[in-house]
């Protein structure tokens, strides 16, 4: 979660430029798997956007941490609005060295939840299944004179599908979900002055509580 003296969201349309408090806490998730011959590891990350320079320098130390190569470790968004907006958007003056610092203290967070994940490690199966949700809105909506516009479409076409990948415990008690789905996590909005990880937080916490298993996000063609 980042400072509050750091600038929030990643809206064009919003008035705001710090936050004003803590909805719910961002994560940094990691999960770590291994056979005989490979070991690899997934961070999941509750923001909108990683530069290629962010996620090479995370997937270094995560690296380091676990004595794999860096080639090895795969780093994720959930395309979260409600957090801090991409480093490079530098359109305000206010919070730009702690959004700085904040974004260089990625690499040691994530390497941390990835000792984490590998200090806990157990003998595992894995399963995969999928189901369908139909809470997404298609938002290619065309606008008064025929301009295409983003806003709302609930004609237009949507990827239903949920895709859910579970780790199991020898003994069946699960260890680790991957549930993916495509959506924006826009629920909130350009008005919302909270940092929150949106939708994609909130089904990660539920899954969690649900069955005792860490979760991760992945997020599909949000587009």
């Amino acid at each position: 979660t980042p400072p509050l003296t750091a600038p929030h969201a990643s809206w064009g349309a919003q008035l705001h430029v710090l936050p004003a408090g803590v909805e719910a806490p961002l994560w940094a998730t990691a999960l770590v798997v291994a056979d005989e011959e490979t070991t690899a590891a997934w961070v999941d990350l509750d923001l909108v956007i990683v530069s290629r320079a962010e996620s090479d320098a995370i997937r270094q130390a995560v690296g380091a941490a676990l004595g794999i190569p860096a080639a090895a470790v795969r780093v994720s968004v959930t395309h979260n609005h409600a957090g801090p907006p991409p480093s490079a958007w530098n359109w305000t003056s206010q919070g730009g060295e702690a959004l700085a610092a904040y974004y260089g203290g990625l690499p040691e967070y994530a390497a941390g939840a990835a000792r984490l994940a590998a200090n806990t490690m157990a003998a595992a199966q894995v399963g995969v299944g999928s189901g369908e949700s139909r809470v997404a809105v298609n938002r290619r909506e065309t606008a008064p004179g025929g301009r295409m516009v983003t806003g709302v479409n609930p004609d237009g076409p949507i990827d239903p599908e949920v895709f859910v990948l579970r780790i199991d415990a020898e003994a069946g008690n699960p260890l680790a979900a991957v549930v993916g789905y495509t959506m924006h996590p826009t629920t909130l909005g350009p008005g919302n002055r909270w940092v929150s990880p949106d939708w994609p937080g909130h089904l990660k916490r539920t899954v969690e509580r649900l069955t005792g298993a860490t979760c991760l996000f992945a997020q599909g063609a949000t587009g």
